[in-house]
């Protein structure tokens, strides 16, 4: 069952997940701190568009003023940092590529920050410890029709590692990597998903598609072809440590299994 503890880290405190093995019985273990503050919205939000590669898209975000929209055209390159209420709408097959070198995007909480992500794609992320596409360390983040795709994490989460409040709405989370939830991790806090595809991800330990150790409610959604290899019960499509609610999905053709959890086995099932 998952434990929390705390550990400092030096300069910005951030919040950091460790799942760990140990025989019979896994411990998750969590470590949380306090992230940067909000900063409040402006009276009146600006519009900017941003035209990668020409234009760097981490200036333009400490450009920005909290509650701006950032029109994002063409491939961003590098890691990205947000920790301000913003929404980063992308036209035009826009792609924020991690390029291999570190996460994709980290959003810095606290819940007061707001980012909403559409129309992007996160893709080429390379976490440590959580969240290879996508980190939402304690912020509210929301991510409408985009696509979260060819991710890795050293240890949760490689395509979306969560502590705060993600909302995934019309989104694809698809052929990403970590140990445990290759496609998503959601730790404490408060997942959400929403008529999404989760597939074709890995875990090399549990949960290929989905691990939950927070509270997480799946509606209308399709978990397929995500696969775990931690064993029979390693929730091939989820594993679920916490508060899971399944609601009206397609959750086929995962291996080994469809779904496993430490709960009782209601928390497996559609309802």
């Amino acid at each position: 069952m998952p434990t929390p503890t705390a550990t400092p880290t030096p300069g910005r405190r951030t919040r950091r997940a460790r799942w760990h093995r140990s025989a019979p019985a896994l411990t998750v273990a969590f470590a949380t701190a306090a992230a940067a503050l909000a900063t409040a919205s402006p009276a009146s939000a600006a519009t900017t568009i941003v035209n990668c590669p020409a234009q760097n898209l981490q200036t333009a975000i400490n450009n920005a003023a909290a509650g701006d929209t950032l029109l994002v055209r063409g491939t961003c390159t590098g890691n990205f940092t947000i920790g301000k209420s913003l929404i980063l709408a992308g036209s035009s097959g826009a792609t924020l590529n991690g390029n291999g070198t570190g996460r994709t995007l980290t959003v810095n909480g606290p819940t007061t920050v707001r980012v909403t992500l559409t129309g992007l794609t996160l893709t080429g992320g390379a976490g440590v410890d959580i969240g290879g596409g996508l980190f939402n360390n304690g912020a509210t983040v929301t991510l409408r029709t985009s696509t979260v795709r060819n991710n890795t994490s050293t240890e949760e989460g490689g395509g979306i590692g969560s502590l705060g409040t993600t909302t995934l709405d019309g989104t694809t989370v698809r052929n990403n990597t970590s140990k445990f939830g290759g496609g998503i991790a959601n730790g404490p806090g408060v997942l959400t998903v929403f008529w999404s595809t989760v597939r074709d991800n890995t875990a090399t330990q549990l949960g290929g598609g989905l691990v939950v150790a927070g509270q997480a409610r799946v509606v209308g959604s399709t978990i397929t072809a995500n696969t775990a290899q931690g064993g029979p019960l390693s929730g091939g499509g989820i594993y679920n440590f916490s508060n899971l609610t399944l609601l009206g999905n397609s959750i086929t053709a995962n291996t080994p299994n469809n779904c496993s959890s430490t709960t009782p086995l209601a928390g497996c099932t559609t309802v």
